[in-house]
């Protein structure tokens, strides 16, 4: 996903839209899950036997590196902190969990390898040998996130003060010169639907199938799960860069922990209210056209990139063909607007052949 301006967001190739990619949203939403089922009080049902079973088997999670005797400090603590809460919590399953936790090593006996031997390994954080031979896929399939904005892209600042003090080793103080870097962002209140789904590999054992599949409060409990740690995620680790200062963090719609029909549920991107925003954007386009040239070419290409943006507006057709009778005799414009596959469209919906 190279791009010239990729320093903080991710662009969906071809298309040039910025998203989340699924894989990286399912690894916030484990190491949310993960946390749930180590550290909290209340881990809102997760355990590490639940982890398992719906991301599948990592060897090279947090609670299993172990501790290098060249790390010091805050690295080294952080190791042993994982360690030492993997230790506790999977000598101390409840009941359900622990009952998880024996069918999980159950099924790793396919893989010819004893199930003592797999459970003393899981359990005691050891041999490694035998670790690195787990390989189990897990049940939960994310899917790409692509955020609603209506308002485009913005523009942040980051303004490294002091560079003459930690990259040149000098005297700290106010007469630095810093060179401000722009990057990209999303402005606050942009709307994303996360989708998530729930397809089990046929090797698991029918009860570990019907224990996620069981109705609590409603919902399925796989469901119950993935909400708790994707509400986890948006609260307290983020998605994406920055999040250290706020960015990627997300609250729920309307505060409700369930599901939301899309923007896009009903097969129309706009309901009637939303119509009306949509037309009243494209009335500075019509005044514009109906002031008639000369258009320079960052004109054409607001003009174009507005209507192309606002597609399913009525007028938008008219609005595309009254452009391109404008610029048609430029051969560069007439190039230009023909590059655009959503404008070229809508000059064949208003009866232009091009």
């Amino acid at each position: 996903n190279e791009h010239p301006l990729e320093n903080g967001l991710a662009f969906l190739d071809p298309y040039g839209i910025p998203y989340l990619p699924g894989s990286g949203v399912k690894g916030s939403v484990r190491r949310a899950a993960e946390e749930l089922a180590l550290f909290e009080s209340d881990s809102h049902g997760w355990a590490i036997p639940t982890v398992w079973w719906l991301f599948g088997f990592d060897e090279n999670s947090a609670y299993f590196a172990k501790r290098k005797e060249s790390e010091a400090g805050t690295i080294g603590e952080e190791r042993q902190r994982w360690q030492e809460a993997y230790r506790t919590r999977l000598t101390s399953l409840s009941d359900q969990d622990a009952l998880l936790f024996k069918e999980f090593c159950a099924m790793l006996t396919a893989l010819k390898l004893p199930r003592e031997k797999i459970e003393r390994a899981l359990t005691q954080n050891s041999e490694r040998s035998v670790i690195r031979q787990l390989h189990v896929k897990g049940a939960l399939h994310f899917f790409d996130v692509v955020p609603y904005c209506a308002d485009g892209l913005k523009v942040d600042i980051m303004n490294p003060h002091y560079g003459h003090y930690y990259q040149k080793n000098q005297v700290p103080g106010d007469w630095g010169d810093p060179v401000p870097i722009f990057f990209l962002t999303l402005p606050a209140g942009t709307t994303f639907n996360f989708f998530v789904g729930f397809q089990p590999p046929i090797t698991w054992p029918q009860a570990i199938r019907s224990h996620f599949l069981e109705k609590v409060d409603g919902e399925p409990r796989w469901k119950r799960l993935v909400v708790e740690a994707l509400t986890f995620a948006w609260e307290w680790q983020g998605f994406g860069a920055k999040t250290s200062i706020g960015y990627g963090r997300f609250l729920l719609a309307d505060g409700k922990k369930e599901a939301q029909p899309g923007p896009f549920a009903n097969g129309d991107r706009y309901n009637q209210e939303q119509q009306g925003v949509v037309n009243s954007k494209l009335a500075p386009v019509a005044a514009r056209l109906a002031r008639g040239g000369p258009f320079s070419r960052q004109d054409v290409e607001s003009v174009a990139n507005e209507i192309s943006k606002n597609y399913r507006a009525e007028e938008a057709a008219a609005l595309a063909k009254q452009l391109w009778e404008l610029v048609k005799d430029s051969e560069f414009f007439a190039r230009l607007l023909k590059a655009n596959p959503i404008f070229k469209d809508l000059l064949r919906k208003g009866g232009i052949s091009v």
